[in-house]
């Protein structure tokens, strides 16, 4: 009976996570809730920001950022094995890296605010754990 119980217990956990990939706030029932700024600061009048977002189950599409400032933002139900990259282009460079990964460094990097704050510039991107940033850190150059 205890056994039973285990997977129904199991199995409605899993049927309440509602988990919404978009602008919009999602419901987490048992975990958390992280948002992802991926934001253009690039010098004004230079080439589009072009970026692709996803994870196993969720592509969120090629996003282009045209002006400093403009971001793309989205959100979701952390569970055991959640990992989200993005890959970046801009004016001929290119950068792939996980934004978020529930197994590495990554969870304890947006542990604070549930939040990771990506900023693209010129010479790569930055991170920080607050929006808006008091302080970037450099984590990749171009």
């Amino acid at each position: 009976m205890d056994k039973y119980m285990l997977q129904l217990f199991i199995l409605s956990t899993l049927i309440l996570q509602i988990t919404t990939i978009s602008g919009k706030k999602p419901i987490c029932f048992l975990s958390r809730r992280i948002r992802i700024y991926a934001v253009n600061q690039l010098p004004p009048n230079s080439p589009a920001l072009l970026l692709r977002c996803q994870s196993g189950n969720h592509d969120l599409g090629y996003q282009t950022l045209y002006y400093p400032g403009q971001e793309f933002t989205f959100n979701f139900c952390i569970n055991f094995r959640t990992l989200f990259f993005c890959h970046f282009w801009w004016s001929g460079k290119d950068l792939s890296f996980e934004v978020f990964n529930n197994l590495g460094e990554h969870r304890r990097r947006c542990d604070d605010n549930n939040l990771c704050y990506y900023e693209v510039r010129s010479d790569g991107i930055y991170f920080s754990k607050e929006r808006p940033p008091k302080e970037l850190k450099m984590l990749y150059g171009w």
